[in-house]
């Protein structure tokens, strides 16, 4: 499961005292990431 992997690797960036804003900019790209899959798996059940 790679999205598990992407917040495990959140949690260090977090650990290493990233600054607040980085760490937001992080956080809105994984969830675009996310947004996509999400799509096609929900297709994918339709079907």
């Amino acid at each position: 499961m790679p999205f598990l992997i992407v917040e495990e690797a959140l949690d260090v960036i977090l650990a290493m005292g990233e600054t607040l804003r980085e760490t937001e900019r992080t956080r809105v790209c994984i969830r675009h990431l996310r947004s996509r899959p999400a799509r096609l798996s929900t297709d994918n059940r339709k079907v």
